[in-house]
């Protein structure tokens, strides 16, 4: 091409060699690069010094297609490295790495066998929920907030008819001592108070309505949920396969999509058959909702032998569990946010 010099131009090893001459108009469309290279050597540095010149405009027609190549009128990029440090920095890395690694793991080891309740530090927290964040499903004689969870008693099922709790990943499966010893409930005016000791022979369980195995962030938050208030007659197998089951899954959806807000509590016949003088519930129902991506699903269980591989054959919507029970839940949310109670969709709570 016309007007490019291409001619070699001698080079200045010396640290005053670089050409910072202003750059000349001309060259392919209007444009001229030249660039200098200065290598100037040291006993602790290697300079490399790289200038680019661009002229001025390019009239049209001349170029590609006529257009002016825009570039930076001197651009100018100097790099210094340190010879030592190059020569020495990828060792240094990978010992500082090595160091750290080990440290932390060691570390750890430490917190774990000496500081066992370390967990302290944050899960108080925890204690401070609302658990009826999303209202109260119906009207009860007696409300109780726990650490851990609500509930709404009733006198004359002497039974909450529903409990409410929120958890979330970092509140649950924490390694705490577990008393499990069930406890009358002082709060329950005596005439109304369920005794552990009423249970007894009944061939039903003490079946926890707000899990113990979820509500585990400090000692009091699981000794808690052994309240007699938190308990309802339930049939041995329901409550060791589809009930513990489904419990099982509400964790696992909490690891993977986030804190959930759950209600459950018994359903009775109009005429209950009852028990030691306590009511004996039909079934049991539970609702979830996802906080983080506004989807919920409801269960309806009957209270007898229910295996766990059927747990999802009693999967409904949330409308449909309003509809059994006659309840309102996640009532404090918007009217539009509780359209969601009318979907199913089972598949997505599945993929978990």
């Amino acid at each position: 091409p016309r007007g490019v010099d291409d001619s070699p131009r001698s080079v200045d090893d010396s640290p005053r060699g670089v050409d910072d001459s202003p750059p000349r108009a001309g060259g392919l469309g209007g444009v001229q690069m030249r660039r200098n290279i200065t290598k100037y050597r040291s006993r602790n540095f290697t300079v490399f010094s790289i200038v680019a010149l661009t002229p001025g405009p390019s009239p049209r027609g001349r170029g590609a297609g006529g257009k002016g190549v825009i570039i930076p009128e001197n651009f100018c990029f100097t790099t210094y490295i340190h010879s030592s440090l190059t020569k020495h920095m990828s060792t240094n890395c990978y010992t500082i790495a090595t160091v750290s690694a080990i440290a932390g793991a060691a570390t750890q080891y430490l917190l774990s066998k000496f500081w066992t309740d370390r967990h302290r530090l944050y899960t108080w927290v925890f204690a401070f929920r609302d658990h009826k964040q999303l209202g109260e499903p119906c009207k009860t004689d007696q409300v109780l907030n726990r650490d851990g969870y609500s509930l709404g008693y009733s006198f004359d099922k002497k039974c909450a008819l529903w409990v409410s709790y929120i958890i979330s990943k970092n509140s649950i499966g924490i390694d705490v001592d577990r008393g499990e010893k069930f406890y009358a409930d002082p709060e329950i005016p005596e005439a109304y108070r369920v005794k552990p000791d009423d249970y007894r022979n009944t061939g039903y369980d003490k079946g926890h309505l707000a899990p113990n195995s979820a509500i585990d962030f400090s000692r009091k938050s699981n000794d808690q949920t052994f309240a007699m208030t938190n308990i309802a007659l339930q049939d041995p197998k329901l409550n060791r396969q589809a009930w513990k089951s489904l419990e099982g899954l509400i964790e696992g959806w909490t690891r993977a999509r986030g804190k959930v807000y759950v209600v459950t509590g018994p359903i009775y016949n109009k005429r209950p058959e009852k028990v030691n003088g306590i009511p004996l519930p039909r079934a049991f129902y539970k609702v979830v909702y996802s906080f983080a991506h506004k989807r919920c699903i409801g269960f309806i269980i009957p209270n007898k032998d229910i295996p766990a591989h059927d747990l999802w054959k009693y999967a409904m919507s949330v409308l449909d569990v309003e509809t059994e029970t006659d309840y309102h839940f996640f009532n404090k949310l918007s009217k539009e946010e509780q359209k969601i109670k009318k979907e199913l969709d089972v598949e997505w709570w599945k993929n978990k």
